[in-house]
């Protein structure tokens, strides 16, 4: 895994995906990418991915800060005092912690 994240005051966020979105760069899936990417997977993880959606798109702006502000990884890595917080957590970790809950 290649994706790394960094411990925003708001949450982890993808440095590239916000620096894409900020330049209007990002592209969206279209019906049959999307088919597509769920009939690679296992079942397992398509039924987590649409409960994990469903939660998402069901939650508030700030529900979604207090989601992330949950997970460990960023907690342990965020540090309210640093304004512009760089500290790095791995998809690995993000991935790792999810397993066990």
């Amino acid at each position: 895994m290649t994706a790394g994240f960094e411990a925003w005051a708001y949450g982890p966020v993808d440095v590239d995906v916000y620096k894409k979105h900020k330049r209007n760069e990002l592209v969206a899936f279209t019906q049959e990418e999307s088919n597509e990417f769920l009939r690679e997977n296992n079942p397992v993880v398509n039924s987590y991915l649409h409960s994990m959606t469903r939660k998402i798109f069901n939650s508030s702006d700030f529900g979604l800060v207090d989601l992330s502000h949950r997970d460990k990884v960023w907690s342990d890595k965020y540090d309210p005092s640093v304004p512009y917080n760089d500290e790095v957590i791995t998809a690995e970790e993000i991935v790792n912690e999810y397993k066990k809950k």
